[in-house]
């Protein structure tokens, strides 16, 4: 599975590293990971999705593996819009052909992404409903509601 390491350039201009991995298909998975490691321990997922045919960009959020910056919530957000930037301009792919996908943290960076945007779909695994609901369960002695 052959990969291409891609620098990309935020807003703010934090360069956040990715790897594009290169499928049978027109379609690309856009892939944000969770909160824990970075790029390099997703290697499993990147091949279940490139069996698939799919293209796959994964990004390390600013602050992790080898991109730049500070992590802060709004930080990557700008990171995921860099990214979908990326594939839009940079590659002249479709939003119909981009698979924006989330799992753990990275579900709530997917989904503000596609909702700022249209891709052909949007896939959250393993995340959370919202940051109270996670504050209550861990914390259920606080008033976090």
């Amino acid at each position: 599975m052959g990969y291409q390491d891609v620098f990309i350039e935020t807003a703010d201009e934090v360069t956040v590293h990715g790897w594009f991995v290169a499928g049978r298909s027109s379609q690309v998975l856009l892939f944000f990971h969770g909160n824990a490691g970075n790029i390099s321990h997703r290697l499993d997922s990147i091949r279940q999705f490139f069996d698939l045919g799919l293209s796959v960009l994964i990004i390390d959020y600013r602050g992790s593996g080898q991109s730049g910056g500070k992590t802060t919530e709004s930080g990557i957000y700008r990171d995921a819009d860099a990214a979908w930037r990326y594939l839009t301009e940079d590659r002249d792919i479709s939003a119909s052909d981009i698979i924006v996908f989330g799992r753990s943290l990275g579900g709530s960076v997917a989904s503000h992404l596609a909702a700022q945007h249209q891709p052909l779909a949007l896939i959250v695994e393993s995340s959370f409903t919202s940051v109270p609901d996670i504050a209550a369960e861990l914390y259920p002695w606080l008033p976090a509601r």
